[in-house]
């Protein structure tokens, strides 16, 4: 006797979100940073495509079981640290509904557009069905992306776009494929949502940081009410993420001078990897934090650990590419 699918939907759901956010989540924990959403998304993000790089160059399958066995391996790692309290606090980070005031029900009103749209119109970029979404459907496919970037003809004929952007998309998309056991596009919903809504968060904190809880919540009914940016998001290519990244490196360079400026500077290396993994001229991210701390006259060691930190990982693919 088989399950009901709504409970087997469920399950492939939960898995998906845990896979987003549970890494992440261990990865804050090692680095006693506080929890955030869009942290521990962001670190998520990148164990993802760290993972899809080491599969792309040691040619092992690209599965659910590899995929999964990855993101656990990571988890497990990380939660070997030492458990201790995190060395600074931070607001919570649903603190953008929580605290909106009598702006919340416009705020509401947002999300539910938001909700209308990731449900009927998931995916609404004109090149995802040839491009970001079929990436992570011939990656899944085929178990591998020895065709991508594509050189010969049989490689042109299972991904036909002649280019070399980083799967780091590709890679989410594969991870909700995998976890939906479909290619359909709704799987992708929670990827761009949870995007969406870490970056709100992350103008929140911004905001509050700079001018007080009422600066950041005018700060997040602009970025609701601004149609590019969250257009930008639901396209569910590469500029949700990039957008998101960058927003998340300011966020954390402003918390270079803390007691742990340090781990601030390892979570803003990897904020510049997640944007490095969405694009084709993805290590000038990196470059641009790191010229920024030299800007800045950040401590030397802080210059260096940012570097040690993401250009490896902002590199690897550039380098297998060419």
């Amino acid at each position: 006797m088989h399950p009901p699918e709504f409970i087997v939907t469920s399950l492939r759901l939960a898995l998906l979100v845990a896979g987003l956010l549970l890494p992440g989540t261990m990865l804050l924990r090692a680095l006693r940073l506080p929890w955030s959403l869009a942290a521990a998304f962001a670190a998520s993000v990148v164990t993802l495509y760290a993972l899809i790089l080491i599969l792309a160059w040691t040619q092992a399958a690209v599965s659910l079981p590899t995929l999964a066995a990855g993101l656990v391996l990571v988890t497990l790692l990380s939660r070997l640290a030492p458990a201790r309290p995190p060395a600074a606090q931070i607001s919570p980070s649903l603190a953008c509904f929580t605290r909106m005031g009598w702006w919340l029900p416009l705020y509401a009103v947002f999300w539910s557009i938001v909700v209308y749209r990731l449900g009927f119109q998931p995916l609404s970029g004109p090149d995802t069905t040839f491009r970001w979404s079929w990436l992570a459907e011939q990656m899944l496919h085929f178990g591998t992306l020895d065709f991508y970037p594509p050189r010969s003809a049989e490689d042109f004929v299972r991904y036909f776009w002649a280019e070399s952007i980083p799967p780091g998309v590709a890679g989410l998309y594969a991870w909700a494929y995998a976890c939906g056991g479909s290619t359909h596009a709704l799987w992708t919903s929670p990827v761009v949502a949870l995007q969406l809504l870490a970056l709100h968060e992350l103008v929140w904190r911004l905001g509050s940081r700079w001018g007080g809880e009422a600066v950041a919540r005018r700060a997040v009914l602009l970025a609701a009410a601004c149609p590019l940016l969250t257009w930008a998001v639901l396209l569910g290519q590469e500029t949700g993420l990039t957008a998101l990244a960058v927003t998340g490196l300011v966020w954390s360079l402003a918390h270079r001078r803390d007691a742990n400026g340090d781990r601030w500077v390892v979570l803003a290396a990897i904020f510049a990897i997640a944007a490095a993994s969405a694009r084709e001229y993805g290590p000038v991210f990196p470059l641009a934090a790191i010229t920024g701390l030299m800007w800045l006259r950040a401590p030397r060691r802080q210059v260096l650990l940012l570097a040690a930190v993401s250009l490896p990982v902002a590199l690897a693919w550039p380098l297998r590419a060419w």
